[in-house]
């Protein structure tokens, strides 16, 4: 069997510039801010909130792409490893059918879960940090286009 991988190109095509916001542009901006969405999945999780393995979800998606930055195809998500997918997001405890639900739909419902739940609790001011960070996540999540293999 060949060795598939899973692949996530990050340009910065977006008139927003979303992926410069979010400081993805460099290994390194990625890196910060996949520590800052685990920062802030553990800190609702010891704070007894209910919505935070979604995020957690999608730091371990994250960690198993490759990221490709000089592509021309644009902000674009390729599974073609399932398995890795579900070993590494799920703990081998999905299938195929859900994980591309979950790619398409369930991990922007996460997300979008998260920061209601936010609001819910008063976290959501137009100074919150945290919210405004995973709104901006939650709209770049919204503008790549999933490819499945």
């Amino acid at each position: 069997m060949e060795d598939l991988e899973n692949t996530l190109n990050i340009t910065e095509r977006m008139y927003t510039k979303i992926e410069k916001k979010l400081g993805i542009l460099t290994d390194n901006g990625l890196n910060v801010l996949l520590n800052k969405l685990t920062d802030i999945s553990s800190d609702r999780m010891e704070s007894g909130l209910v919505e935070y393995e979604g995020l957690q979800n999608i730091v371990k998606l994250f960690d198993v792409l490759t990221i490709e930055r000089e592509s021309t195809v644009g902000n674009m998500l390729v599974v073609n490893n399932w398995e890795l997918i579900n070993k590494v997001v799920f703990d081998n405890k999905s299938n195929q059918s859900a994980i591309e639900y979950w790619l398409y739909r369930g991990m922007l419902n996460d997300l979008a879960e998260i920061i209601d739940e936010g609001y819910r609790y008063g976290m959501g001011g137009k100074e919150d940090f945290e919210t405004k960070l995973l709104k901006q996540f939650l709209f770049y999540l919204n503008s790549i286009y999933v490819k499945i293999n």
